[in-house]
Parts: C-alpha cells; sequence; structure tokens
C-alpha cells in the first residue's frame, strides 16, 4: 500500500503566540518613548507659536511706546499676551534726569492655560510728558 503524506506548510498555534508576546513587549517599550517625544514636540511647535505672538505684539507696542504707557491684555492664536510699557526709571526703580526724551521698557509675555511660555523686552525712547 502507498502511503501519501500531506505536508501543510505554517506556524504553530505556541510560534504564533510567541511572535505575539514578542511584539507585545516591544510596544510597551516603545510605547511611553513615542508618547514621550510627540509631547515634547508639541510643546516645541507652541512655544515657537508663542515666540511668533510675543514679536508681534513686541513691534507692535514698540510703535506706540513713545506716546503711550501701561499694561494691554489680548490674545491671539489660542494664547493670551500681556504688554507693559513703563518708563525706563519705572522698570529699574531708579530717578535719572529729566528730559525731552525718555528710554521707555516695553516687556511682552505670552501665555498658555495660564503657564507663562514666552517674555521679551526692548526698550524704546520716547517723549516725556
Amino acid at each position: 500500500m502507498i502511503e501519501y503524506r500531506i505536508h501543510i506548510s505554517g506556524f504553530t498555534l505556541l510560534e504564533v503566540l510567541v511572535a505575539l508576546l514578542m511584539v507585545a513587549l516591544f510596544s510597551s517599550v516603545a510605547f511611553p518613548a513615542v508618547v514621550s517625544t510627540l509631547d515634547r514636540l508639541e510643546h516645541t511647535k507652541r512655544q515657537a507659536d508663542a515666540l511668533r505672538v510675543a514679536k508681534s505684539q513686541l513691534e507692535f507696542h514698540l510703535a506706540n511706546a513713545e506716546y503711550v504707557d501701561g499694561k494691554f491684555e489680548g490674545g491671539e492664536a489660542g494664547f493670551q499676551w500681556i504688554a507693559v510699557i513703563q518708563p525706563y526709571s519705572q522698570a529699574h526703580e531708579k530717578t535719572d534726569s529729566v528730559s525731552m526724551l525718555a528710554l521707555r521698557r516695553v516687556h511682552v509675555q505670552v501665555l498658555y492655560q495660564g503657564e507663562m511660555l514666552v517674555g521679551l523686552s526692548r526698550y524704546r525712547v520716547g517723549s516725556t510728558r
């Protein structure tokens, strides 16, 4: 009698389970690293956007610093910003000589959900009143 053998190729259940276990272990190690990297990427993008808003507001308030003092607040692109224009003597608690021109400090802070991300300051010569 002739015996025929049928040979079916494939993986055994044990091999499949070992492969799934290896994938699960690799995923559990890689997942926190991927999440951490994505969080850092999002934070870096948010800081770059906040810097853009801060530069924009700083330039705007520098243009008005010659004539205006005070605190200004607003929002742009999901950020809150605070701009403060004050004479240099108030910013540094000095009272220097009185002249027709005064140095003014313009400081802008940009916040996201109450957390300060960026703060920029510049000085401008303005007229005294």
